[in-house]
């Protein structure tokens, strides 16, 4: 299997988030993926670290440092009645997930040093069947269709809920929420924007396909990651030329027909309008004192009631105190990728996080407007909003996140070195 091959396997597992294969949930075949492929990568060839890597290590030694630490000075905590495995199982969960993370990183420079545009293709084409999918599943759900049955336990602890106390019916495809759904479909959705000349009307009615389906979701998640990088790429890539000034412009058709495909299937189910539910929803948390006037106030009244230790409280300590805080039943989480990391790992190993998380807006500052690639703009705005969903959603470093994160590092070199990291040897 060839290193793009094995990254395609890998990107397709991981779209599979509401599925298992007996008790195995397929993401996780995704992220043992990643690291098989990653192994025979350097295996088989002398391959220079992307970008990042070095930031990854340091944070896995000082986060495994903290963690053992921690086991050694206490006993092992109490893991909620829900939990499905055991306590070193879990921990070890929680390390293999940022080994995936480091270990997809060079398959993503190899294979772009390889096929540079048939990999950008895939990401976009994916979402669309994705997006496809979406719109049967919610069909499925909403007229009695027969839907896949959704093997995989959901994510508080039981069976997947495809029915919703919320204005409208939601689209969730194959992941087990609507905001898994849309943080998912922000890299594809930026990134079928970058080759519009060259497809005709195929390339805007993708664009108009996955805006429209990020609609269904009603994700604020996904609606603030979508225009919080959008604008974070636009100042970042502004140069004074009127392709700078006006690039956002672009986003303009897909959202517009994107609210009538919502309209259109909302028509069928009834609910509210979106843009009066995202209104209704944002409105008391811009005027009430912002994240603490959401239904995840309880965990900044965490925040308030038990401020994070310098050092840290270990990789899966903080989920599990943070459990036994709330009374959970399942393992509760922080919904923050930057309060997880800071209660894990401390001051120390937030710091670290990020570096890490810098790196690549850094290397795009530096070198990206001077190699210019088609793609960049679009990949640095669904880098930037993916730092949002760090903020309100996604706890750990993820595949999916990995993919922007290798995508847009390697746009951002030179040309010469980006080929260099990605050649083998």
């Amino acid at each position: 299997m060839s290193t793009s091959s094995g990254l395609k396997l890998i990107l397709v597992l991981n779209a599979l988030a509401a599925y298992a294969l007996g008790p195995i949930p397929i993401p996780w075949l995704a992220t043992l993926s990643a690291i098989a492929v990653c192994v025979l990568l350097f295996a088989t060839s002398s391959i220079r670290l992307p970008p990042g890597t070095a930031w990854v290590l340091i944070f896995s030694v000082w986060a495994l440092g903290v963690t053992l630490g921690n086991l050694a000075l206490s006993d092992p905590l109490n893991l909620p009645e829900r939990a499905t495995t055991g306590y070193s199982t879990y921990v070890t969960l929680r390390f293999v997930q940022i080994l995936s993370f480091l270990c997809l990183l060079p398959i993503i420079h190899k294979a772009m040093a390889r096929e540079d545009e048939r990999i950008l293709e895939f990401v976009i084409q994916l979402g669309v069947v994705v997006s496809l999918f979406s719109i049967y599943v919610y069909l499925a759900q909403t007229m009695g269709f027969w839907e896949p049955p959704r093997t995989r336990m959901g994510t508080s602890g039981e069976a997947q809920a495809t029915r919703f106390t919320y204005a409208f019916h939601r689209a969730m495809g194959s992941f087990r929420e609507p905001s898994h759904l849309a943080e998912w479909l922000v890299l594809p959705c930026f990134l079928s924007l970058a080759n519009w000349s060259k497809l005709g009307w195929v390339g805007p009615a993708r664009s108009i396909l996955m805006f429209g389906v990020m609609a269904l979701t009603g994700s604020l998640t996904g609606f603030g990651a979508l225009g919080v990088g959008l604008v974070a790429a636009w100042v970042l890539t502004m140069n004074g030329t009127l392709r700078s000034v006006f690039r956002p412009m672009k986003l303009v058709l897909p959202i517009i027909l994107a609210l009538g495909i919502f309209a259109v299937f909302k028509s069928g189910t009834g609910g509210a309008s979106l843009i009066g539910t995202v209104v209704d929803r944002a409105l008391p948390m811009l005027e009430e004192g912002g994240m603490k006037s959401s239904n995840r106030n309880y965990i900044y009244e965490y925040l308030e009631r038990s401020p994070p230790r310098f050092w840290g409280r270990g990789v899966g300590n903080a989920n599990l105190e943070f459990s036994a805080y709330a009374g959970s039943s399942a393992t509760a989480s922080f919904l923050s990728l930057y309060l997880n990391t800071l209660y894990a790992t401390g001051a120390p190993g937030f710091a670290i996080m990020l570096g890490l998380l810098l790196t690549p807006i850094v290397l795009a500052i530096l070198y990206g407007r001077k190699r210019d690639h088609p793609a960049l703009f679009y990949l640095l705005a669904a880098y930037t909003g993916w730092l949002l969903v760090f903020g309100v959603h996604a706890e750990e470093l993820s595949l999916s996140f990995a993919l922007v994160y290798g995508l847009l590092t390697y746009v951002s070199l030179p040309q010469s070195t980006a080929q260099l990291i990605g050649r083998s040897t």
